[in-house]
Formats: structure tokens, C-alpha cells, sequence
């Protein structure tokens, strides 16, 4: 029952840096995902326009991979029903997301890791390019989608780790890996030293000493 209360305990409120990042993430891609049906929108009242089909095709149409899965489970969605669809469970991911309870904000890094993870692997090039049955190939949104699902599988991890009650600061492991590490990037800066140390000086120009000559005149050895 104490996951499923408020608590005013300030360690189960959601930190500002969790929050953020599920907000923007969710911002991020409802948005691109309202956009790119508008998009198919403005192509069908103005058909003519080459500026809204190069906008759908060449900068939005990764993203369509929702809509692609919500017509493959759902049938024929219209756009307004997919923008409240959209609008809909970003609003609960919200409110899950701002709520006291722990365990709903878990639910909700889960559902954003897997929204960003469907957008990075149906993004990736292995697909069958425009016959693919949902998405698009694309390097960049494939690039969005992991970072997206990677930044919230971190705080997956986070939130488990909280659960077993294993605190990653007092890890003696993570401690002598913290220590390797900045032992080796003093051995690194050292040798970088040195380095630049034997090349400016093997730039530098050498001073030659030129030894006074002593001419012993002709007349000396004719006597």
C-alpha cells in the first residue's frame, strides 16, 4: 500500500534532472509525431505543393512509425483521432511522471525507454526501405531514438538499483574503477606532457657556435 500513497518524504520525489528528461523526451516526440501527421494533412488539401511533400518525405516521414503501428492495430485512424490519441497518453506519461508515487514514475521511464526504443530500431537501415511495414530508415532518428531510450534506460537502472537498495556512491567497485580511472588519466596527461615537451623542443632551432679560425700566415713557413 505505501507504493500506491503520496509521500512527502523528499528522497520518493522525482528529482528536477529525471523529470526533465522524461518531459523533453516526450515533448520531443509526441511533437515530431503531431508534426508529420500534419504534414500527410497539408499534402492532401494542397496536393501541389512540393514544399509539404519534401517536408513529409525527407524530414518527417521516420517519425510516422506510431501512426504506421496505430493503422496496423487499429485500422484507418484520421487525424484528429491520432492527435488525441497522442495528446491523450502524453497527458497520462505526464501526470504519471509529476506524480509522488515511485512507482508510477517507474511506469513511466519504462513506457518512454520502450517509445523511443520502437523509433530507434525501425529507424535503423537493415529495414526494407519504403516498404517497410512501419517507419523509415534514417541515421538521424535512429540517432534520436537511442539516445532517447538510452538517457531513460538510465534511469530505469537508477530506479531498480533504488529498489534493491544498492547504492552505486558506496560501491566499492565503482569506487576502485573511479580511482583506476583517474590514475590513468594522470599517466595519460603525463605523456601527453612529455610528448608536447620533445616536440617543441625538437622545433626549436639549434644554435651553432662557430669557433674563431686562426691563420697563420704563408710568409712564416718561406723563412
Amino acid at each position: 500500500m505505501t507504493l500506491l500513497t503520496s509521500s512527502d518524504n523528499p528522497a520518493r520525489a522525482g528529482s528536477k534532472a529525471e523529470t526533465a528528461i522524461v518531459m523533453a523526451s516526450l515533448v520531443l516526440l509526441a511533437g515530431l509525431a503531431l508534426a508529420d501527421r500534419f504534414a500527410a494533412w497539408l499534402i492532401g488539401e494542397f496536393p501541389a505543393s512540393g514544399l509539404f511533400w519534401q517536408l513529409r518525405f525527407e524530414y518527417l516521414r521516420p517519425i510516422g512509425v506510431y501512426y504506421d503501428l496505430a493503422v496496423l492495430n487499429l485500422g484507418q485512424v484520421s487525424l484528429l483521432e491520432f492527435s488525441g490519441l497522442v495528446l491523450a497518453a502524453a497527458g497520462l506519461l505526464v501526470a504519471g511522471m509529476l506524480s509522488r508515487i515511485r512507482l508510477l514514475r517507474a511506469v513511466v521511464c519504462h513506457l518512454v525507454c520502450g517509445i523511443a526504443v520502437i523509433l530507434w530500431v525501425n529507424s535503423l537501415e537493415y529495414r526494407q526501405g519504403i516498404y517497410a511495414p512501419a517507419g523509415s530508415p534514417s541515421a538521424s532518428y535512429a540517432f534520436i531514438g537511442a539516445m532517447l531510450a538510452l538517457s531513460a534506460a538510465a534511469l530505469c537502472a537508477r530506479i531498480h538499483a533504488e529498489y534493491i537498495g544498492w547504492n552505486p556512491a558506496n560501491s566499492p567497485a565503482l569506487r576502485r574503477s573511479r580511482i583506476a580511472a583517474r590514475r590513468a588519466r594522470r599517466h595519460i596527461d603525463g605523456r601527453i606532457l612529455d610528448l608536447i615537451g620533445q616536440l617543441d623542443a625538437a622545433s626549436r632551432p639549434r644554435q651553432i657556435m662557430l669557433a674563431p679560425l686562426r691563420i697563420v700566415a704563408r710568409d712564416r713557413f718561406r723563412r
